[in-house]
């Protein structure tokens, strides 16, 4: 499934919100041993949401095979070098 990114203070998620994360190089979603999951995105600069991800917005992804369309929030959005930010 292709993440879709929502503004912080979305509740409902009945809609496609601002978009498809689809440009994406590496999505990965893991379960902790304490049952929280947290996501992991690298994408590129030149990406449509580039400059659109901003801390406590929400993504809506699968977390597995048994864990679908979960509810993440941005902590952090680091720029790690010229050519991608992780999320």
């Amino acid at each position: 499934m292709i993440p879709v990114l929502y503004e912080a203070k979305e509740t409902k998620f009945r809609t496609f919100g601002l978009g498809e994360i689809a440009d994406a190089y590496e999505v990965k979603a893991t379960r902790e041993r304490n049952g929280n999951y947290s996501l992991y995105i690298k994408y590129p600069l030149d990406g449509v949401f580039a400059s659109t991800f901003k801390e406590e917005m929400k993504i809506k992804s699968d977390a597995g095979r048994r864990t679908k369309w979960q509810t993440f929030e941005i902590n952090r959005v680091l720029r790690n070098s010229k050519d991608h930010i992780v999320v």
